[in-house]
């Protein structure tokens, strides 16, 4: 009883500290949205951005979402989402199209910054991220409008269910209901984890996925690494994967296809419930993201090792200064 009373002020504490750091960017970004919302800019944007958002099914005034997610994180982005839920009528199919975009394509200059310091670079690591991301979100459309899948009207947790109106009194309630489950679902979150981490499950689930890896041609040494940073996210398995760069313990090839393989598909657990919890069917947000990163990890690893050398130091990996006969 002791343990578990120890184990939830662990992850209650925890909770508190992640809340605060994530409340100081999605405060901001949710006062942003609403400023926004009622100069108008909003829809001069949508307006802008209608040709791309119809390429995947989306409403144009999405597109301050999919911006959000990709500079400041998923985090804002379902502010965002919250601050628009109003004005718009949403399927499940909608937000699950728009989750698919956003697991994949965002924090960017956050989350790159780690990618770069692997020898992968920064420019076209972002680039291909973000294509990703709208290819699987106009996947997603095409499979949900042809055989008319998901087409129920969303419901999100995050949302307020009281009148709609533009008052800011209104709007206080939103964005405080809001951040009430916000610390809910994190703490459900850090608590899963720590269950997961307690039992055993997320060891057996990467010794369970190491060899899907080494078909992808990620290696030995670096399959253990990509799997916590696949189950956890790209912080993790950035953060190790830039440790074993820096002991020189990976083949280049390797390197490459693991940190690529991890920018699709990282933080399957926190990302995913998150993107559940915005309205998106579990298949697409998890299933669907697997498969997507897995059919684009074996594109990459046909082009890898159909290229020569000097294409690949010259345009898509920084040859290391020093040289090593340990292979990953």
């Amino acid at each position: 009883m002791s343990d578990i009373k120890h184990h939830v002020s662990e992850v209650a504490r925890e909770t508190v500290l992640v809340y605060w750091g994530l409340a100081k960017i999605i405060i901001p970004v949710m006062v942003i949205v609403e400023i926004l919302l009622r100069m108008g800019a909003v829809d001069i944007l949508a307006g802008w951005m209608e040709p791309v958002m119809s390429i995947v099914g989306l409403p144009a005034t999405l597109s301050i979402v999919l911006a959000t997610n990709l500079f400041v994180g998923f985090y804002g982005a379902v502010a965002a989402l919250v601050a628009l839920l109003p004005g718009l009528d949403l399927t499940v199919a909608d937000t699950s199209i728009l989750a698919g975009i956003m697991l994949i394509s965002h924090a960017l200059p956050i989350e790159q910054s780690i990618v770069r310091k692997t020898r992968v670079g920064i420019v076209l690591p972002s680039i291909y991220r973000f294509l990703a991301g709208f290819l699987y979100g106009f996947i997603l459309h095409i499979i949900f409008d042809t055989f008319s899948l998901l087409t129920d009207p969303v419901s999100i947790i995050w949302s307020f269910d009281g009148p709609v109106d533009n008052s800011i009194k209104t709007w206080i309630l939103q964005s405080a209901q809001m951040l009430f489950w916000l610390f809910v679902i994190l703490f459900g979150l850090i608590f899963s984890l720590k269950i997961m981490e307690i039992t055993g499950i997320t060891e057996k689930i990467v010794k369970t996925m190491a060899p899907m890896l080494k078909f992808l041609g990620i290696g030995p040494n670096a399959a253990p690494l990509v799997m916590v940073g696949t189950m956890l996210g790209l912080g993790f398995g950035g953060a190790l994967i830039i440790r074993e760069v820096e002991k020189d313990h990976l083949t280049p090839k390797s390197l490459f296809l693991s940190m690529y393989f991890m920018m699709l598909c990282h933080g399957l657990i926190e990302d995913s419930l998150l993107a559940i919890t915005m309205g998106s069917h579990w298949v697409p947000a998890v299933l669907g993201r697997i498969g997507f990163s897995i059919v684009m990890a074996l594109i990459l690893r046909y082009i890898i090792f159909n290229i020569s050398d000097e294409f690949f130091y010259k345009y898509l990996l920084k040859p290391q200064k020093k040289t090593t006969e340990e292979k990953a």
